[in-house]
């Protein structure tokens, strides 16, 4: 994700980052609704204090089960993270509405001090989602929801919050205490927006190669380890390939390192600009470079790589600004998921295995297991 594209979705990496974080978020979000109803619960058992609100934190805690068993199950996405905050602050909202209703008192919904402020944990669990949009999301719709409350006390004549029997317990209705809580929240969401902002550059420069800007090795585990869940998952093939620039010492060795390192960008846009937007490309090391690609087998990736060898061969590619042109080939070796090759570790070591064995007999060339 460009860091200037506001609505555009995150790339690979974010998303990846995003997925680890809602699953932990879903294990926390069941222990702490566990938590958080203890009490209620004790009340309801001894009938010291019953009020409806107790049964939605059970109903958020069966809905919290079945988002983890969701994301155990089925690829994350965005629209999963918009979902589970929605569902996180509508919740809060039912949960202090309902509170209200039970007490015949909008000051249970409006001044409690105890629900409220897990509107605040919602923002800034956004954060842990990578993405600036659920940031934004997250505030808005926590203003517009506990807003809705204010507007009903504002619309409760004076004399009855005056006369709340529930004062004691919750205070009195003062609207400038509401302005400080639509501040703070709206601080909230600000600071939820600059955590994910910052954690971005971080994440970006982690992750990628400074000078082609492909994924590097910090990624690329990771990305095959989440490229090789998906496809458990969804039953479907995943392909992996390891490529080698040839005679690529040769070129730095009579056109100088500048050259390399721009044959070195030219070859990363090239790839970036034959695969798909969903398939990984890294920086392997040095001249390597590692491409992972889903919903395609060993074969149908040697195919592809074979189609780009011929296509880079009607290319070239300037030495230097007054320099000559060059063309340079590849060589790589591909192999797919499989019971055999389970682990990213034996993909890459049998990808590495053909592409040693491609050079060996003549390079310009793509070897398939």
């Amino acid at each position: 994700m460009t860091n200037n594209s506001f609505w555009k979705a995150p790339d690979n990496s974010l998303i990846a980052a995003a997925a680890s974080a809602e699953m932990l978020l879903a294990k926390f979000r069941i222990v702490a609704i566990s938590c958080i109803i203890v009490v209620p619960t004790y009340k309801i058992i001894t009938g010291s204090d019953f009020s409806w609100a107790t049964w939605i934190g059970h109903i958020a805690l069966a809905l919290s089960i079945g988002v983890y068993i969701v994301l155990k199950r089925h690829r994350y996405s965005s629209v999963l993270g918009f979902s589970t905050l929605f569902i996180d602050i509508s919740f809060i909202t039912l949960g202090l509405l309902t509170e209200a209703m039970s007490r015949d008192s909008i000051l249970a919904a409006v001044n409690n001090r105890g629900s409220f402020e897990l509107y605040y944990l919602a923002i800034l669990s956004a954060s842990l989602r990578y993405d600036k949009r659920m940031c934004v999301f997250a505030g808005l719709l926590t203003l517009c929801c506990y807003g809705s409350m204010v507007v009903i006390a504002e619309m409760t004549p004076t004399e009855v919050l005056a006369n709340d029997p529930w004062t004691e317990r919750y205070g009195h209705y003062f609207f400038p205490d509401q302005i400080s809580r639509f501040i703070a929240l709206t601080m909230a969401t600000g600071l939820s927006f600059l955590i994910v902002a910052r954690s971005n550059m971080l994440l970006q420069l982690a992750i990628h190669d400074p000078l082609t800007g492909l994924y590097n090795r910090n990624f690329l585990r990771e990305g095959i380890r989440i490229r090789m869940e998906r496809s458990k998952r969804e039953q479907k093939p995943m392909a992996i390939a390891i490529l080698d620039l040839d005679y690529f010492k040769q070129i730095n060795d009579k056109y100088g390192h500048q050259c390399g390192d721009n044959i070195l960008k030219s070859f990363a846009t090239f790839l970036l600009s034959h695969l798909r937007e969903d398939d990984i490309v890294a920086r392997y090391g040095g001249e390597e470079f590692c491409v992972i690609c889903s919903n395609i087998d060993a074969v149908g990736l040697q195919q592809l790589l074979a189609k780009f060898q011929r296509e880079l061969a009607r290319e070239s590619f300037p030495t230097s600004a007054s320099g000559p042109q060059i063309q340079f080939t590849f060589s790589a070796g591909v192999t797919q998921f499989c019971e055999t090759l389970s682990t990213g570790d034996r993909l890459i070591g049998e990808a590495d295995r053909l592409l040693l064995k491609a050079k060996s007999e003549g390079r310009d060339r793509v070897l398939v297991s």
